[in-house]
């Protein structure tokens, strides 16, 4: 049964390869940064509606900006785009850190930075799926 099966095409390609490795590495690094977020709130205030608002709030600019920013993304150099939002991405896990460990982190500064990071996200998703599909068209 197992003997018959055969890599996909696509995951030949070495491009196709990184890309997924990369997506993959960056989406954990994401969800454990939002689990970590919502598991330090509660283990600071013990309120269940503090994790659902920080929760909420990561989520939220997101929802509200994502239909908004392809019409910047058509005008903008992706590739800056890219750097630009994983180097913001950066930044705010490194003040996330740098706060947690100086013992100055508090509820406020989660949602600051949670807010931060859903309209980093807002704007990171859709131009790596429009620079991967402006990828593919240019291959037909």
């Amino acid at each position: 049964m197992f003997t018959s099966w055969d890599i996909p095409p696509a995951l030949k390609s070495p491009n196709v390869c990184c890309f997924v490795i990369g997506e993959s590495v960056s989406f954990f690094g994401s969800w454990m940064t939002q689990i970590a977020l919502v598991w330090m709130v509660y283990q600071i205030t013990n309120s269940v509606m503090l994790v659902g608002i920080v929760g909420f709030t990561n989520q939220f600019m997101g929802l509200i900006i994502t239909p908004l920013v392809g019409v910047y993304l058509d005008r903008w150099n992706l590739r800056y785009v890219l750097l630009t939002t994983q180097l913001v991405s950066i930044l705010l896990s490194s003040t996330l850190t740098f706060l947690t460990i100086n013992s100055h982190i508090t509820v406020t500064w989660i949602i600051i930075i949670g807010i931060m990071q859903g309209t980093v996200k807002a704007f990171d998703l859709p131009a790596r799926l429009v620079t991967h599909i402006l990828h593919q068209e240019k291959l037909m």
